[in-house]
Protein backbone atom coordinates (compact mmCIF):
# COMPACT_ATOMS: atom_id res chain seq x y z
CA UNK A 1 0.00 0.00 0.00
CA UNK A 2 1.27 3.27 -1.17
CA UNK A 3 1.73 6.59 1.46
CA UNK A 4 -1.02 7.90 0.28
CA UNK A 5 -3.20 5.52 0.37
CA UNK A 6 -2.48 4.09 3.34
CA UNK A 7 -2.74 7.69 4.98
CA UNK A 8 -6.30 8.16 3.38
CA UNK A 9 -7.50 4.54 5.11
CA UNK A 10 -5.69 5.57 8.20
CA UNK A 11 -8.47 8.99 8.16
CA UNK A 12 -11.43 6.83 6.97
CA UNK A 13 -10.67 5.35 10.16
CA UNK A 14 -10.74 8.17 12.29
CA UNK A 15 -13.97 8.94 14.05
CA UNK A 16 -13.76 12.78 13.66
CA UNK A 17 -13.94 12.50 9.90
CA UNK A 18 -17.41 11.43 10.18
CA UNK A 19 -18.64 14.67 12.09
CA UNK A 20 -18.70 17.57 10.20
CA UNK A 21 -16.22 20.42 11.40
CA UNK A 22 -16.49 24.02 12.32
CA UNK A 23 -13.54 25.39 12.02
CA UNK A 24 -13.64 26.55 8.11
CA UNK A 25 -10.08 25.52 7.73
CA UNK A 26 -10.28 22.38 8.96
CA UNK A 27 -13.74 21.70 7.19
CA UNK A 28 -12.25 22.30 3.77
CA UNK A 29 -9.37 19.71 4.50
CA UNK A 30 -11.92 17.60 5.39
CA UNK A 31 -14.09 17.76 2.60
CA UNK A 32 -10.66 17.46 0.44
CA UNK A 33 -9.88 14.19 2.23
CA UNK A 34 -13.50 13.05 1.45
CA UNK A 35 -13.25 13.79 -2.02
CA UNK A 36 -9.61 11.81 -2.17
CA UNK A 37 -11.13 9.20 -0.50
CA UNK A 38 -14.06 8.64 -2.85
CA UNK A 39 -11.52 9.18 -6.01
CA UNK A 40 -9.24 6.35 -4.20
CA UNK A 41 -11.88 3.76 -4.13
CA UNK A 42 -12.99 4.53 -7.71
CA UNK A 43 -9.63 4.78 -9.26
CA UNK A 44 -8.95 1.35 -7.66
CA UNK A 45 -11.75 -0.39 -8.87
CA UNK A 46 -12.11 0.53 -12.07
CA UNK A 47 -15.61 1.74 -11.58
CA UNK A 48 -16.51 4.50 -13.97
CA UNK A 49 -20.18 5.10 -13.04
CA UNK A 50 -20.94 6.85 -9.84
CA UNK A 51 -23.09 4.48 -7.09
CA UNK A 52 -25.44 5.05 -5.05
CA UNK A 53 -24.80 1.86 -3.27
CA UNK A 54 -21.31 2.56 -3.40
CA UNK A 55 -21.81 5.76 -1.42
CA UNK A 56 -24.15 4.06 1.17
CA UNK A 57 -21.23 1.53 1.83
CA UNK A 58 -18.19 4.67 1.89
CA UNK A 59 -20.24 7.01 4.01
CA UNK A 60 -21.22 4.53 6.58
CA UNK A 61 -18.22 3.08 8.71
CA UNK A 62 -19.56 -0.11 9.82
CA UNK A 63 -16.04 -0.83 12.21
CA UNK A 64 -16.38 2.58 13.62
CA UNK A 65 -20.39 2.66 14.02
CA UNK A 66 -20.17 6.19 12.20
CA UNK A 67 -22.30 8.16 9.32
CA UNK A 68 -22.23 11.16 7.65
CA UNK A 69 -25.02 12.94 7.50
CA UNK A 70 -26.87 13.69 4.32
CA UNK A 71 -26.50 17.41 4.43
CA UNK A 72 -22.45 16.98 4.74
CA UNK A 73 -22.68 13.94 1.35
CA UNK A 74 -24.10 16.29 -0.25
CA UNK A 75 -21.28 19.03 0.62
CA UNK A 76 -18.94 16.48 0.10
CA UNK A 77 -20.60 15.54 -3.73
CA UNK A 78 -20.74 19.10 -4.74
CA UNK A 79 -17.00 19.59 -4.41
CA UNK A 80 -16.66 16.66 -7.07
CA UNK A 81 -18.95 18.39 -9.37
CA UNK A 82 -17.72 21.54 -8.98
CA UNK A 83 -14.09 20.33 -9.29
CA UNK A 84 -15.42 17.89 -12.06
CA UNK A 85 -14.39 14.97 -10.87
CA UNK A 86 -18.19 13.87 -11.24
CA UNK A 87 -20.27 14.44 -14.75
CA UNK A 88 -23.37 13.93 -16.30
CA UNK A 89 -23.41 12.40 -19.67
CA UNK A 90 -26.23 11.92 -22.56
CA UNK A 91 -26.47 9.15 -24.67
CA UNK A 92 -25.02 10.66 -28.08
CA UNK A 93 -26.85 8.27 -29.96
CA UNK A 94 -29.91 8.36 -28.68
CA UNK A 95 -30.32 12.27 -28.10
CA UNK A 96 -29.12 12.81 -31.73
CA UNK A 97 -32.11 11.02 -33.20
CA UNK A 98 -34.72 12.05 -30.59
CA UNK A 99 -33.79 15.46 -30.11
CA UNK A 100 -33.76 17.60 -33.70
CA UNK A 101 -32.66 20.79 -32.04
CA UNK A 102 -29.84 18.97 -30.24
CA UNK A 103 -28.85 17.35 -33.81
CA UNK A 104 -28.98 21.03 -35.82
CA UNK A 105 -26.43 21.93 -32.93
CA UNK A 106 -24.79 18.97 -33.24
CA UNK A 107 -23.77 19.53 -36.75
CA UNK A 108 -23.33 22.98 -37.35
CA UNK A 109 -20.08 23.53 -38.34
CA UNK A 110 -20.63 27.37 -37.60
CA UNK A 111 -21.68 26.75 -34.00
CA UNK A 112 -18.08 27.14 -31.84
CA UNK A 113 -18.93 24.92 -29.06
CA UNK A 114 -16.43 21.87 -29.00
CA UNK A 115 -18.76 19.10 -29.36
CA UNK A 116 -17.93 17.63 -25.72
CA UNK A 117 -19.43 20.22 -23.76
CA UNK A 118 -22.58 19.11 -25.58
CA UNK A 119 -22.24 15.87 -24.24
CA UNK A 120 -23.01 17.65 -20.67
CA UNK A 121 -26.57 17.42 -19.37
CA UNK A 122 -27.21 20.59 -18.73
CA UNK A 123 -30.73 23.00 -18.40
CA UNK A 124 -30.46 22.87 -22.64
CA UNK A 125 -33.91 24.45 -23.53
CA UNK A 126 -33.76 28.37 -21.46
CA UNK A 127 -36.81 28.91 -23.27
CA UNK A 128 -39.09 26.04 -23.03
CA UNK A 129 -42.44 26.43 -20.24
CA UNK A 130 -41.51 23.91 -18.37
CA UNK A 131 -37.73 24.85 -18.13
CA UNK A 132 -37.15 20.98 -18.41
CA UNK A 133 -33.53 20.05 -17.28
CA UNK A 134 -32.04 17.35 -19.25
CA UNK A 135 -32.78 13.95 -17.37
CA UNK A 136 -31.46 11.23 -19.77
CA UNK A 137 -27.88 11.38 -18.69
CA UNK A 138 -25.52 9.09 -16.66
CA UNK A 139 -22.95 10.47 -13.64
CA UNK A 140 -19.71 9.58 -13.88
CA UNK A 141 -16.56 9.51 -11.63
CA UNK A 142 -13.51 10.79 -13.81
CA UNK A 143 -10.67 9.27 -10.94
CA UNK A 144 -8.12 10.67 -13.27
CA UNK A 145 -8.17 13.98 -15.83
CA UNK A 146 -9.67 13.91 -19.55
CA UNK A 147 -6.23 14.26 -20.69
CA UNK A 148 -5.07 11.08 -18.54
CA UNK A 149 -7.32 8.98 -20.29
CA UNK A 150 -6.49 10.97 -24.28
CA UNK A 151 -3.07 9.88 -23.50
CA UNK A 152 -3.64 6.31 -22.39
CA UNK A 153 -6.04 6.26 -25.44
CA UNK A 154 -2.82 7.48 -27.45
CA UNK A 155 -0.41 5.25 -26.28
CA UNK A 156 -2.91 2.47 -26.98
CA UNK A 157 -3.28 3.39 -30.65
CA UNK A 158 0.79 4.09 -31.04
CA UNK A 159 1.40 0.31 -29.66
CA UNK A 160 -1.35 -1.19 -32.34
CA UNK A 161 -1.23 0.71 -35.11
CA UNK A 162 -3.65 -0.93 -37.91
CA UNK A 163 -5.27 -0.41 -41.16
CA UNK A 164 -5.74 3.09 -41.63
CA UNK A 165 -5.42 4.09 -37.89
CA UNK A 166 -8.82 3.33 -37.31
CA UNK A 167 -9.79 2.22 -33.59
CA UNK A 168 -13.36 1.40 -33.04
CA UNK A 169 -15.04 2.65 -29.62
CA UNK A 170 -15.39 -1.08 -28.61
CA UNK A 171 -11.94 -1.49 -28.83
CA UNK A 172 -11.12 1.10 -26.66
CA UNK A 173 -13.47 0.63 -24.36
CA UNK A 174 -11.34 -2.59 -23.55
CA UNK A 175 -8.70 -0.83 -23.55
CA UNK A 176 -5.54 -2.96 -21.19
CA UNK A 177 -4.10 0.30 -20.11
CA UNK A 178 -6.83 1.50 -18.27
CA UNK A 179 -7.75 -1.55 -16.45
CA UNK A 180 -3.73 -3.21 -15.42
CA UNK A 181 -4.36 -1.92 -12.16
CA UNK A 182 -7.08 -2.56 -11.01
CA UNK A 183 -7.61 -3.89 -7.28
CA UNK A 184 -9.50 -4.02 -3.83
CA UNK A 185 -11.04 -0.91 -2.53
CA UNK A 186 -9.02 0.06 0.62
CA UNK A 187 -12.28 1.10 2.40
CA UNK A 188 -15.25 -1.06 1.39
CA UNK A 189 -13.92 -4.93 1.28
CA UNK A 190 -16.99 -6.65 0.49
CA UNK A 191 -18.94 -4.84 -1.91
CA UNK A 192 -20.24 -5.59 -5.88
CA UNK A 193 -19.38 -2.17 -6.62
CA UNK A 194 -19.81 -2.85 -10.43
CA UNK A 195 -23.14 -4.31 -9.80
CA UNK A 196 -24.44 -5.77 -13.46
CA UNK A 197 -22.07 -3.71 -15.40
CA UNK A 198 -18.66 -5.13 -17.29
CA UNK A 199 -15.82 -4.37 -15.02
CA UNK A 200 -13.16 -4.14 -17.82
CA UNK A 201 -15.03 -1.88 -20.15
CA UNK A 202 -15.20 1.88 -20.04
CA UNK A 203 -18.86 2.81 -20.62
CA UNK A 204 -19.16 3.84 -24.13
CA UNK A 205 -21.37 7.78 -22.99
CA UNK A 206 -17.95 7.90 -20.84
CA UNK A 207 -15.50 6.47 -24.02
CA UNK A 208 -17.54 9.31 -26.46
CA UNK A 209 -16.93 12.48 -24.25
CA UNK A 210 -12.76 11.71 -23.64
CA UNK A 211 -12.32 11.03 -27.27
CA UNK A 212 -14.35 14.40 -28.20
CA UNK A 213 -12.88 16.19 -24.92
CA UNK A 214 -9.16 14.69 -25.33
CA UNK A 215 -8.44 13.75 -29.03
CA UNK A 216 -11.48 15.19 -31.47
CA UNK A 217 -12.02 18.34 -29.84
CA UNK A 218 -7.77 19.08 -30.43
CA UNK A 219 -7.36 17.50 -33.69
CA UNK A 220 -5.65 14.74 -32.60
CA UNK A 221 -8.14 12.19 -34.01
CA UNK A 222 -11.58 12.71 -36.16
CA UNK A 223 -15.00 10.60 -35.48
CA UNK A 224 -16.30 8.19 -37.68
CA UNK A 225 -20.32 7.77 -37.64
CA UNK A 226 -23.15 5.21 -38.72
CA UNK A 227 -26.33 6.13 -38.22
CA UNK A 228 -26.28 8.70 -35.79
CA UNK A 229 -23.78 6.70 -33.60
CA UNK A 230 -19.77 7.28 -33.08
CA UNK A 231 -18.77 3.99 -33.66
CA UNK A 232 -14.71 4.44 -34.18
CA UNK A 233 -11.87 6.99 -34.43
CA UNK A 234 -8.93 7.82 -36.88
CA UNK A 235 -5.58 9.33 -35.47
CA UNK A 236 -4.87 11.92 -37.62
Amino acid sequence: MDSNTEKLTKLYNFKPMYTKQENSKVLKTQIDTWCDIIKQHYRFTKNFKFSSKVNISLFENDNLKRSLDDKFQKEIIDKLYKEKTLINLIPLKNKLLSDKKFAKTWNSSSDPTPKSDLLIAKNIDLESKENEVETSYTTFVLFESVDFFADLFLEYMDMNSGKDNIFTIYELSKCDLIFSDKRESPFIKKLDTFDDDDYDSVPEDLIVYIVYKGLIDKNIACPIFEEEELVAIKKI
